[in-house]
């Protein structure tokens, strides 16, 4: 069955189709949301809202691109819209971590997954999308809504940052624009 047809077959009230296509796609949807909110309750949440956003939007499935793509499109949306809701939290200077704290999450082995959430957003997105998620650099173009180039951009960009801080270098904070070393 072709990805269209078990569209359309999702899109007429099939349970078996929407079944396959949850079977297929959730783990990866999951996993993303899981990488960009950093929090397994909240990767949770977008998941199933991006599947129920998902069915109800099943109908404008055009085979412009993969399924993967297009769920994976959603995701990143619902994701969006959970961050815009959240507010940042701002830790005062004696709330940050110690040095202590620092060795100890390199003994264990998060030194990467801190180092990813101290990415800039759009960095992190596109990274994610690339290196997490194996997306190709015009899959990941399309979820992101920006032009090849841009994404491209956003993924060398972020490779820096994190070679910088996994290396204990000057975190650098880039944006498409210019670029500066904190």
């Amino acid at each position: 069955m072709t990805e269209q047809e078990l569209a359309k077959r999702i899109s007429e009230g099939d349970p078996t189709a929407a079944e396959t296509f949850a079977r297929e796609h959730y783990s990866a949807v999951l996993r993303l949301a899981l990488r960009l909110s950093g929090n397994r309750d909240d990767a949770e949440d977008i998941a199933q809202e991006t599947f129920l956003v998902a069915r109800q939007k099943i109908h404008t499935y055009r085979g412009g691109s993969s399924l993967r793509t297009w769920i994976h499109r959603i995701a990143f949306n619902e994701y969006r819209q959970w961050r815009r809701k959240r507010r940042p939290l701002q830790l005062a200077d004696h709330d940050r971590p110690s040095i202590d704290k620092a060795i100890k999450s390199f003994e264990t082995g998060h030194d990467l997954e801190n180092a990813l959430r101290q990415l800039p957003d759009k960095q992190r997105e596109a990274f994610i999308l690339f290196e997490v998620e194996q997306l190709s650099m015009n899959e990941v173009a399309h979820v992101l809504g920006v032009p090849s180039g841009t994404a491209k951009a956003r993924v060398h960009y972020a490779r820096q940052c994190l070679r910088r801080q996994l290396e204990g270098g000057p975190e650098v904070r880039t944006d498409e624009l210019r670029q500066s070393t904190i």
